[in-house]
């Protein structure tokens, strides 16, 4: 239907009225919608499409066939040269018979229903009454939003509440349809009454309200609430078969109420979940969640968050304060050598010292001094004194700015002047060199930590976490690329390593039993062997006629031939 166009002045509002006079002298009048969409059928169940909007001078009007997007008639102010126009068309072209034509060949108004009394009454009320219109299969968003009357920029904090009101399902006796003029309508069974309205647009349009103008405390106690009270009603719907509480989509959803994003901050899944069995457990005793643990919820948080600012940058600094020196002077040659202050083309990482090539190999040749890392640069290919700056793209040699200008170029031939050079970037082979690095560098002979550049992620939290599923087997969740495993994701030892390793009391319970083994082999055939008891004889054998049948364990008679050795029964046996 679209809607009526409230215009600041009577001229203008003028132009979005008709009056027309019927053949059977019935004067209609009424307004032109802006958003209008109608469609006619035509021949072979085609649809010839009308559509209208708001215009600089007014409606516009325009005309698809056979689907909305191909345009046979554009936008025009004038309704009837419009309409015409896709007459011509449609002439032209001869898609339709003569009888479709003629019956085409009237006012666009009367033929896609907006001089109809059904269009102009639903106009009124649409003005006054609030309704859902349905533009696909189902509502988006924004038409919820356009429902509750708010705006999805100005109530970004409380879009929660016209999500939530979108994913509620409707009352037993309630069902609802796609009306004329995309509006959804609700049926009530009971007494088959029809209207536009939720049966709970009342609540969630006073939620809205509240949560626009309430303390934040309060509103996280009615999301915190909502959250418990949809898993109870998810479980007693079910039949109980669903998963718990404490699974990554409740998790997930708790840490969004209180603004916590647990992909980016993982370490938070754990308090997380410790409140949210906090919550469950008020919600089933109290039947009611107190403010003060929403509060405590809060600051729990934030104190988290703090805390892991602080040890992130404390293990950072102790990690990597060793690697943080300047790679810009050292690349524009304005670093001396310490032991023969000429300009220095490398630097230490275990020896904190600016060094000319020479001397780091001379210094670096014995002991753990062997093993120091440096960050070398490039030496010019002319001077072999400064650091070389650019590489040459005709000749691919590495030279200063001062040699390329004043030398190089002068030996190239035409072509080879015209190629632009390279620029060497030491900044970026500094990063990468520090990124690549295992772990903090550190001098021969101090203690190793064995700290690596993710040490305190594990220490604070990985990404996985564990979860239980409603059989009770336990998984593994990513909250960040929202994978799931049932085994754990920690590192596996090798094929060469594989089992559990020993403990040394193991190993030494082991050992002696293997020398008790040795020592028993050692003796041979001295050793007194334990005589096998002698088979039945006299008469035929038992095993003559094939094996013998085997009675249940239950039975403590023993027939022919279930005695071996000493008589042992097998009922006794398997006792």
């Amino acid at each position: 239907f679209g809607k009526i166009y409230r215009a600041d002045n009577e001229e203008e509002q003028a132009l979005y009225k008709f009056m027309h006079q019927r053949i059977d002298g019935h004067i209609s009048e009424g307004f032109i919608p802006v958003g209008f969409l109608s469609t006619l059928p035509a021949e072979k169940d085609e649809l010839i499409f009308l559509s209208v909007r708001e215009g600089a001078a007014g409606p516009e009007f325009q005309t698809s066939w056979p689907s909305e997007k191909n345009v046979v008639a554009d936008w025009n102010v004038n309704p009837d040269a419009m309409w015409g126009a896709a007459l011509t068309f449609f002439e032209k072209k001869g898609v339709f018979a003569e009888e479709t034509l003629e019956y085409l060949d009237a006012d666009p108004f009367v033929l896609f229903g907006i001089d109809d009394s059904i269009t102009q009454k639903a106009l009124a009320r649409l003005e006054i009454q609030p309704h859902l219109l349905c533009s696909t299969h189902r509502p988006t968003l924004d038409e919820w939003f356009s429902y509750l009357k708010a705006d999805p920029v100005m109530d970004q904090g409380v879009e929660w509440v016209v999500q939530s009101f979108a994913e509620t399902e409707l009352p037993t006796p309630w069902t609802c349809y796609k009306g004329v003029g995309s509006i959804v309508c609700y049926v009530n069974h009971t007494d088959n009454c029809v209207t536009w309205k939720h049966p709970f647009y009342d609540y969630f349009a006073q939620l809205l309200q509240y949560c626009r103008t309430g303390p934040a405390e309060e509103i996280k106690k009615i999301r915190v609430n909502r959250l418990i009270w949809s898993y109870e009603t998810a479980t007693m719907s079910s039949g109980g078969h669903v998963d718990p509480l404490l699974s990554p989509e409740y998790v997930e959803q708790l840490g969004e109420i209180f603004a916590v994003d647990l992909a980016e901050h993982p370490y938070l899944v754990r308090p997380v979940k410790a409140f949210l069995k906090q919550f469950a457990h008020d919600y089933r005793v109290k039947e009611d969640i107190s403010r003060d643990e929403i509060l405590r919820c809060m600051e729990t948080l934030e104190q988290d968050k703090i805390k892991n600012e602080v040890m992130k940058s404390t293990w950072e600094e102790a990690l990597f304060a060793d690697l943080g020196w300047e790679v810009g002077p050292l690349a524009d040659g304005k670093k001396a050598c310490e032991e023969c202050r000429r300009t220095a083309l490398s630097y230490c990482l275990e020896c904190k010292d600016y060094l000319c090539l020479p001397c780091f190999e001379r210094l670096h040749q014995k002991g753990h001094r062997q093993s120091h890392v440096p960050f070398r640069l490039i030496p010019c290919h002319m001077c072999n004194l400064m650091p070389a700056k650019l590489r040459c793209s005709f000749t691919e040699k590495s030279l200063c700015h001062e040699c390329y200008a004043t030398r190089h170029i002068k030996e190239l031939p035409p072509e080879g002047r015209e190629m632009r050079p390279l620029r060497i970037n030491y900044a970026r082979q500094s990063n990468e060199q520090r990124s690549s690095l295992p772990a903090a560098t550190m001098r021969p002979g101090t203690a190793d930590t064995s700290f690596t550049a993710g040490s305190y992620e594990s220490a604070l939290g990985t990404d996985w976490h564990q979860f239980y599923d409603a059989k009770g087997i336990k998984y593994y969740h990513n909250f960040k690329t929202g994978e799931r495993m049932r085994w754990s994701p920690s590192n596996t030892p090798a094929q060469s390593q594989a089992g559990t390793p020993r403990s040394e009391a193991s190993r030494n319970n082991m050992q002696s039993r293997e020398k008790h083994r040795e020592k028993r082999a050692s003796k041979g055939s001295n050793a007194p062997t334990k005589a096998l008891p002698a088979l039945p004889t006299g008469g035929p054998s038992p095993w003559a006629s094939g094996p013998a049948t085997i009675r249940p364990p239950y039975r403590n008679t023993a027939g022919p031939g279930m005695t071996v050795g000493g008589g042992v029964g097998l009922a006794d046996t398997l006792k």
